[in-house]
């Protein structure tokens, strides 16, 4: 499951594949029952996954996405000046922000992300917590909070 252009290519026929993989393994007697479960259930989160990314793909061709040019204003809590801020290069993506426990907070907080590709690429810049509208303008907004780096917290905006 590990190749993804295959699984967007053909989520069909590449979940009834993993299906009969997984039960000739367990007719063979290689894994047992729990396995065949784990199989089954890893086989389904993968066909999920492919409709929910080829929605995604969809969606996102048809503009139904807000997608954003994202320019951090800070890095490692120094702020840029307006130069610095134009030769920075900007992210273009979804910004996201949900409320979640934070493990580096230790509490509930907004969390905002930029997503730039698939779900389970890497984010290109870290996560902001305690994520705040801190302005906003016909042409943009600002969200501001902390980010942590190397396990020291940052002031960032966005």
């Amino acid at each position: 499951m590990g190749n993804h252009a295959a699984l967007l290519a053909k989520p069909g026929a590449h979940h009834k594949a993993l299906l009969k993989r997984a039960h000739a393994l367990h007719q063979d007697q290689v894994i047992d029952s729990d396995d065949l479960c784990d199989m089954l259930e890893l086989a389904e989160s993968g066909l999920a996954f492919a409709v929910e990314s080829l929605l995604d793909i969809e969606r996102t061709n048809r503009g139904d996405q807000m997608h954003v040019l994202v320019t951090p204003m800070r890095l490692r809590g120094i702020a840029l000046d307006a130069k610095a801020r134009r030769r920075y290069p900007h992210i273009r993506g979804n910004v996201m922000v949900n409320a979640a426990i934070s493990q580096v907070l230790g509490r509930a907080t907004n969390i905002a992300r930029v997503e730039v590709g698939m779900p389970l690429d890497p984010d290109p810049l870290p996560p902001l917590l305690d994520a705040r509208l801190a302005a906003m303008a016909v042409t943009g907004f600002v969200l501001s909070g902390i980010e942590y780096i190397d396990g020291c917290a940052y002031a960032k905006a966005w």
